[in-house]
């Protein structure tokens, strides 16, 4: 899956107008993750999966979760990392998959 996150206002969100998401916010750790791959620009685009990839920028291991609240994730990459992702993971994902993995689409 391909997700675009734009920054706004020193805010990172992604829009998916065919899952009627429009303005996302990423928050918790997931923001941090986003800024730090962003390499200072205002975009970036990532290849998300839950099977594991070559050279992926993002390893998150389930540590928690409540479905009306959202799932916590380890950063394997960046251990003492946690990040939160919110309900909306359940419209890409059923349940909360146990890993996640990402890399930066050049």
């Amino acid at each position: 899956m391909i997700l675009t996150f734009y920054k706004d206002h020193h805010e990172w969100f992604f829009d998916d107008p065919t899952q009627n998401i429009i303005r996302e916010q990423m928050v918790l750790g997931a923001d941090d993750i986003i800024e730090e791959l962003s390499k200072g620009y205002n975009t970036v685009t990532l290849d998300v999966d839950t099977t594991p990839f070559p050279q992926c920028d993002i390893a998150l291991k389930i540590i928690g979760e409540d479905v009306l609240s959202g799932t916590w994730y380890m950063d394997l990459i960046t251990p003492d990392r946690r990040v939160w992702l919110c309900p909306t993971l359940g419209v890409y994902f059923s349940p909360s998959p146990e890993n996640i993995y990402a890399r930066v689409v050049k």
